[in-house]
């Protein structure tokens, strides 16, 4: 329990990040559309409800009431609210048709006069006039929708990158961990590490040694770097990094990087275990800023292997790691 209790506060801050990320998914996908459509729904029921009770008032006492008038009690609503009614005229006199309908407090007759009455004002609303403004109405519902799929998508994209984000932010964390396990591990091999990496280094010098046409230099100590040589006036820098079971570490390979950011050339890192993941990273990033020098990661198991790679490489006008 006390191990549960630990690794809970050591990592509250990235479950407080989930969370953050989810109630972003929830309140951006689910509530807020929601939220905007029942407001916008709530509003717009109570305006058509006050403009169709308007124009019924008008129809009941005004025996003379004209379609302008009807347009000016609509669009002064819509003003007056700062909305936009999504029906057109000939929907909202319909409306009022189905509420004198269903007004059972007024006797049958009167209903269907005026009922009739409006629906000669239906019947001026030309064909054509009747399909623009319904035409107009639909545009009216489509930006109603845009403005909730804009929500939806700018949450999205909100989540997508906090999830971005807290993946890197994640995968970081475990990367600087396993740099650290290698760095102990790195540390405590036995004395016959040392004679290993002494005694494999030569022999791979030697073999390179070997091939036709090329001279190697091997540079003083403070140089940076294990091996030298120039082919066709290209300079190329030579780094061995051999271990018997850790990974190649960031500490040893940036040291070898800096010594060569400001020269023009190749620079081959060979190593033989594996490369951490902060290496991995380091070393395109180091491709990235320097266009002078050009850094290949070699991996060989034996010299065979490594005579083979460096003369592929030596004989290929273009070849990458």
């Amino acid at each position: 329990m006390r191990t549960f209790f630990n690794g809970l506060i050591k990592n509250l801050s990235n479950i407080f990040g989930i969370l953050g990320i989810l109630l972003t998914i929830y309140f951006g996908t689910f509530y807020v559309p929601s939220w905007i459509k029942e407001n916008q729904n709530e509003k717009l029921n109570s305006s058509q409800q006050q403009t169709i009770q308007t124009i019924k008032e008008l129809i009941y006492k005004d025996s003379t009431v004209t379609i302008q008038e009807i347009k000016t009690v609509v669009v002064g609503k819509e003003l007056d609210e700062k909305i936009s009614i999504p029906y057109t005229f000939y929907e909202i006199l319909t409306l009022c048709q189905l509420s004198f309908i269903e007004d059972r407090f007024l006797p049958l007759e009167r209903r269907m006069e005026l009922t009739n009455k409006l629906e000669i004002l239906k019947n001026q609303l030309i064909p054509e006039q009747a399909w623009t403004e319904l035409e107009k109405s639909r545009e009216r519902r489509a930006r109603n929708k845009i403005i909730i799929i804009l929500s939806i998508i700018i949450s999205l994209i909100a989540s997508g990158i906090g999830i971005l984000s807290f993946y890197r932010k994640l995968k970081l964390e475990k990367d600087k961990q396993e740099e650290i396990n290698n760095e102990i591990e790195e540390s405590t091999v036995d004395i016959s590490y040392k004679d290993f990496a002494r005694q494999t280094e030569k022999e791979f010098i030697e073999a390179l040694q070997s091939i036709k046409g090329i001279k190697f230099k091997i540079p003083a100590r403070d140089e940076g770097y294990d091996l030298f040589f120039n082919k066709e006036n290209k300079d190329y820098f030579i780094e061995f990094k051999l271990l018997t079971k850790s990974k190649v570490g960031l500490g040893s390979f940036k040291r070898f990087i800096y010594r060569l950011k400001d020269r023009p050339g190749e620079a081959w890192f060979i190593y033989n275990t594996d490369l951490t993941p902060l290496v991995m990273t380091e070393a395109k990033n180091f491709n990235n800023k320097n266009k002078d020098i050009e850094l290949r990661l070699i991996k060989v198991n034996n010299k065979t292997e490594l005579v083979e790679k460096v003369e592929k490489l030596l004989h290929t006008t273009k070849a990458h790691m």
